[in-house]
């Protein structure tokens, strides 16, 4: 991945995987100045958001973002991998 950025600098970047697989991905689009729209995997017991079960940390650390109604897909610049 890391060679097709140096060599063709895409507008961004896709992922779906596991966590540290998305995480190494975030920081690698970070780095090239790159785009990274992530898709989240977690339980989604209600998929209203009251069940709190799909909840994932927000980078603002004040706040956490629902997967079931926020997402799935988030920007990894939102989201605490």
């Amino acid at each position: 991945v890391e060679a097709a950025l140096k060599k063709t600098r895409p507008g961004v970047i896709y992922a779906c995987g596991p966590s540290g697989m998305m995480k190494c991905l975030a920081g690698m689009a970070e780095d090239y100045g790159v785009a990274c729209q992530i898709s989240m995997e977690t339980v989604m017991a209600c998929g209203f958001g009251v069940c709190l079960g799909c909840a994932v940390e927000a980078k603002d650390e004040s706040k956490y973002l629902h997967v079931c109604k926020d997402g799935p897909v988030f920007d990894s610049r939102d989201v605490r991998l």
